[in-house]
C-alpha cells in the first residue's frame, strides 16, 4: 500500500494504533482506568461506575481557563446527547487515592508515560511511513504534547482559575 497523503498516513496510523471497537458500558469496571477518547477529558480516565441514573461515568483530567480539575463524562452508549467518553482499552485497576489532587497527579503521570511511549512509536515507525512529509508534522505534534505535559508536571497542577472574557463582561455589567 502506498501512502501519498496525510489522510493515507492517518488511516494507517488509525489501523495500527486505535482499535475499531470500543468497550461496551457493561464491560467497564468501577476503579479501573481506561485509554479512550473524551470530548473534555484526558485520554486516560478512571471509571467511577454508574451514576444515580445507572449511566457509566469516567473521571479524567481537564484543564480549562488555567485550572486543572477532575471532570466526569458519561460513556458514549449511555447517553446519546451527553455521552462523550469512548473507552478502548481497560488498563487495569487504578490505585486507591485519597484526594482529588492525588487522582489528578496520578492521571498526569499516566498521560506522560503514554506520551513518551507514543513519541517513541512515532520515531520508530516503518521507514515507508517515516519518509512521508506528514510524518514530521506528527512527530512535532507528539513532541509538543509531551512537552506540554512535562510543563504541567514541572509547574504543578493549578486550582487557580484565570480571568476570562465572560468574567470581565460580568464585572462590567455590575457597575
Amino acid at each position: 500500500m502506498t501512502h501519498e497523503t496525510a489522510e493515507d498516513l492517518d488511516r494507517v496510523i488509525d489501523e495500527l494504533y486505535r482499535p475499531n471497537e470500543y468497550l461496551d458500558p457493561s464491560l467497564c469496571v468501577a476503579g479501573h482506568y481506561y485509554w479512550g477518547h473524551g470530548r473534555s477529558i484526558s485520554e486516560i480516565a478512571i471509571c467511577t461506575g454508574p451514576d444515580a441514573d445507572g449511566k457509566i461515568e469516567f473521571e479524567g483530567w481537564r484543564e480549562k481557563f488555567g485550572e486543572d480539575f477532575l471532570f466526569r463524562e458519561i460513556h458514549y452508549d449511555n447517553d446519546s446527547l451527553f455521552g462523550t467518553f469512548v473507552p478502548f482499552v481497560d488498563l487495569g485497576e487504578a490505585p486507591s487515592m485519597d484526594t482529588t489532587q492525588d487522582r489528578l497527579q496520578w492521571i498526569l503521570e499516566q498521560m506522560i508515560g503514554l506520551a513518551q511511549d507514543r513519541l517513541e512509536w512515532v520515531r520508530h515507525m516503518p521507514k515507508d511511513l517515516q519518509q512521508l512529509p506528514y510524518h514530521q508534522d506528527l512527530l512535532r505534534m507528539e513532541e509538543d504534547n509531551l512537552t506540554s505535559l512535562l510543563d504541567v508536571k514541572q509547574k504543578g497542577l493549578s486550582n487557580e482559575r484565570t480571568l476570562t472574557f465572560k468574567d470581565l463582561m460580568s464585572a462590567t455589567n455590575k457597575k
